[in-house]
């Protein structure tokens, strides 16, 4: 009788803990794919650029009426870390708040922080920058850290779940003792056998 050398569904049920049952691999996984990165910034690297733009005033002396004037202001441009999914990481903002969070821009990896032509101005801008990613970066390390205690649990329950099912699945499969059906276009296909009638082969008598 020729055996069957590949797999079958059978082995593959029968080896099913292997998969369900090696969570510290799977877990660290599901953590590798929920957590974020920190975003850095050098502010040993920033450079001063300075510009002129123009403002509304309103002149309230003459009725209110509005006129331009230019203003002095710096630009600072601070080298960044790249960051996979920086359009994300700035959608989710940091549980404090300090005022209104400025409009960041980005030239590549730099980002550019526009702040008025004074130290005072200058000083802010950097404190605004230390503040909204500060924070954002110091909740995505706590964060990080509680992935694992919290996703554990979740994974566990759905495990548990899981071997439910599947001992479910065994216990009707036995019940029923019908062969499992193979998949005509595998890769290796079954082999088939036929059904043969043995028969014990019988010397002729020999003649007296």
């Amino acid at each position: 009788m020729i055996m069957w050398t590949g797999p079958t569904f059978q082995t593959y049920y029968q080896n099913i803990h292997r998969i369900v049952v090696d969570f510290d691999k799977y877990l660290n996984f599901l953590v590798d794919e929920a957590k974020w990165e920190t975003l850095l910034w050098e502010e040993s690297q920033m450079t001063v650029e300075p510009f002129s733009t123009k403002r509304q005033r309103r002149d309230e002396f003459h009725d209110g009426q509005t006129y331009q004037v230019e203003v002095q202001r710096f630009r600072l441009r601070i080298p960044i870390s790249p960051h996979p999914q920086r359009a994300d990481y700035f959608k989710f903002g940091p549980s404090k708040w300090w005022g209104a969070e400025p409009e960041w821009r980005f030239e590549g990896d730099v980002l550019i922080h526009e702040v008025e032509a004074t130290e005072q101005g200058v000083q802010k801008g950097i404190e605004e920058v230390r503040f909204w990613l500060g924070n954002r970066n110091k909740e995505i390390e706590s964060g990080n850290k509680q992935l694992q205690d919290r996703i554990r649990p979740v994974w566990e329950a759905k495990r548990k779940r899981l071997e439910e099912r599947q001992s479910t699945s065994e216990a009707l499969l036995q019940k029923l003792d019908i062969p499992l059906h193979q998949d005509p276009n595998a890769k290796v296909k079954p082999i088939e056998i036929k059904p043969r009638d043995l028969r014990t082969i019988m010397e002729k008598p020999k003649s007296a």
